[in-house]
Parts: structure tokens; C-alpha cells; sequence
């Protein structure tokens, strides 16, 4: 399993808006990317940062139906078919705690799990 980082950065943007700067650091460098979400973490009613950075009690994103349970005093969220297996679990604050991704078609390290690293 391949470890990495997420970090945010996080501004407000207007009535009920965020500016969300997601840096998606792991062992083929870093890539960052920028949104402006809602209250639901959706950009323009469309799920666009999966998984969001703030729990927001959802079952589905980006068009997933996920189970959900609680382990450890974690929120964690599953979805798993024959193409992927995602895991993301909240912490009591409501912020992301980690994110695991794993693809099955790869022979070496199928999973990467990104943990929160910085919240600014």
C-alpha cells in the first residue's frame, strides 16, 4: 500500500461558499487542484472533490451509493465494485480523516491511502 497526503487549504467565498484547495501529495509528486463548494461540498450541484474534505451526512457522492458505519469514533464511508474499492472515514469534527483508493487492475500497491496531513 502506498502512503500519501492530503492537504487543504480552505477559504471562504461568499454566503455559504468555500474556496477549497485540494494538494494530493503521493509517490508520483503532488497535484493540486481548486473549488468552490456549498454547504453539501458540491461545486454548482455537482460532486467535483471525492471525497469531500467536510462530512456532510451524505450516502451518495459523485454518484456512488456508499455504506456507512462507525468504527473507532470515526464515521467511515465504503464503496466497493469490480473496478474500485473506496474508504473514507470522518473524524468527530467533521473533518476528513483518511481516504483509502485501490484499484484492482494493478499488480503493485492497488491501494493508495491518502491521510489529512494540514487544514487551514
Amino acid at each position: 500500500m502506498a502512503v500519501g497526503g492530503l492537504r487543504y487549504r480552505i477559504v471562504p467565498k461568499g454566503p455559504g461558499r468555500w474556496q477549497v484547495t485540494e494538494v494530493v501529495a503521493d509517490a508520483e509528486g503532488e497535484e493540486e487542484e481548486t473549488y468552490l463548494l456549498d454547504g453539501l461540498g458540491l461545486q454548482e450541484g455537482e460532486d467535483v472533490l471525492l471525497p469531500p474534505v467536510w462530512h456532510t451526512g451524505r450516502g451518495e457522492v459523485g454518484g456512488l451509493k456508499l455504506s456507512r458505519e462507525s468504527r473507532g469514533g470515526l464515521v467511515v464511508y465504503r464503496y466497493q465494485d469490480q473496478e474500485m474499492r473506496l474508504e473514507f472515514a470522518y473524524r468527530q469534527d467533521g473533518w476528513l480523516a483518511y481516504y483509502v483508493y485501490c484499484n484492482p487492475s494493478k499488480k503493485a500497491n492497488p491501494c493508495v491511502r491518502y491521510a489529512l496531513k494540514e487544514v487551514r
